[in-house]
């Protein structure tokens, strides 16, 4: 089976699933925009794929969300896919996201009767919240016409039936990490150790959890921050106007989070709004309680509430803080427990397994060879 994988921007978590997938199909093509801020051309040449960039320009525009925060993202608008897939001959297509580059996938599908469609729809309700009627009309249009959909969790799978996807077609898969961790060993104390890794932008939610966090004393926690974006600056100054115990740590090599994750008792993740968190699982598996938003997809589906860490909404204080209560009440021996069980919660929950269910999709609409539901007009 020729399987070709279609993706914006390739980043480094990606490529030991894309490994796995390429192991177990006749020929692997991965056809992106480009490579992502934290893949070097040395990791991408090790890791054997076959990767090829296609034409495209990238535009930015500004999306405004229910919960009162706006987010500039870059669009990729790719030129050449048809062209490309004509080129590769593929199987079966593999396309992240659901805009031109799938749009375009989609008529190669329609061209090709041979060929199938799966969909990679990385998205949940709220990351999607917003979004205009054109935007919905052309996803209609796609769930109508894969043969196949891969969504990350519940909250993705209600949005793509929402747009009249066939429940049938639209299968669950988690994302995983390949990060080499170890449960850590370290026995918990105070003040209470807590660590946030990710993008420093407003969707994130960090704003609101240090505006929690300045109403407990400074004495019974730190937090430290892992990563860079836009809001670095007005999140430290905040911080030093409050004299918070927090410590900017800029970005970090992935390779270097598991130290991080061993030297600190709870992981703490006040997103806005995303599609999943890979590490909320990464986080999870070094044996780290989580205080995770209900508006993460990974918190939803692998975070049990009260067992292995402590869900709210970030955008309600009384939500937040009923959380944080709960984290710094928490006993040792209670963090501990959940540093026993964190890691079993997530122990399936590989690049291996993960490829070894999207093959299980792309034989079953290979095997089907029904044709592709015709255009919604």
């Amino acid at each position: 089976m020729r399987v070709a994988f279609l993706d914006g921007s390739l980043l480094e978590y990606r490529l030991p699933f894309l490994a796995a997938l390429q192991e177990h199909v006749d020929r692997l093509g991965v056809f992106v925009a480009g490579r992502g801020f934290d893949l070097s051309e040395g990791q991408l040449r090790a890791s054997g794929l076959d990767v090829s960039y296609l034409r495209s320009f990238s535009v930015n525009r500004t999306l405004r969300y229910p919960l009162g925060f706006g987010e500039v993202v870059p669009l990729e608008m790719p030129c050449n896919v048809v062209h490309v897939l004509s080129r590769f001959r593929p199987d079966v297509v593999i396309s992240g996201e659901m805009g031109l580059r799938t749009l375009q996938a989609a008529a190669y599908r329609r061209m090709h009767a041979d060929c199938r469609l799966a969909v990679w729809a990385r998205l949940s309700e709220y990351s999607e919240a917003g979004r205009g009627t054109r935007r919905k009309i052309i996803r209609k249009a796609l769930v109508r016409n894969a043969d196949a959909i891969v969504t990350n969790g519940s909250s993705g799978r209600r949005y793509l039936t929402g747009l009249g996807a066939d429940p049938s077609r639209v299968n669950v898969i988690h994302q995983a990490s390949a990060l080499d961790i170890q449960p850590r060993s370290r026995r918990p104390g105070t003040p209470r150790r807590l660590l946030y890794v990710g993008r420093l932008v407003t969707s994130k939610g960090l704003h609101l959890l240090l505006a929690a966090l300045a109403r407990y004393r400074v004495t019974s926690w730190t937090l430290t921050v892992v990563g860079d974006g836009p809001e670095r600056e007005k999140l430290c100054a905040y911080a030093a106007r409050q004299h918070l115990p927090v410590q900017f740590r800029g970005f970090v090599p992935r390779a270097d989070l598991p130290e991080f994750f061993a030297d600190h008792d709870v992981f703490v993740f006040p997103t806005l709004k995303d599609e999943w968190g890979l590490v909320v699982g990464e986080a999870l598996r070094a044996g780290l309680p989580i205080v995770g938003s209900v508006y993460s997809e990974a918190v939803c589906e692998i975070v049990k509430d009260g067992i292995t860490g402590w869900t709210m909404r970030p955008d309600r204080p009384e939500s937040l803080m009923a959380a944080l209560d709960r984290a710094f009440a928490a006993t040792s021996e209670d963090l501990l427990r959940i540093g026993e069980l964190a890691p079993e919660s997530v122990q399936r929950l590989t690049p291996e397994a993960m490829a070894g269910q999207f093959l299980d999709v792309l034989h079953s609409v290979r095997a089907t060879g029904a044709p592709a539901p015709q255009v919604v007009r």
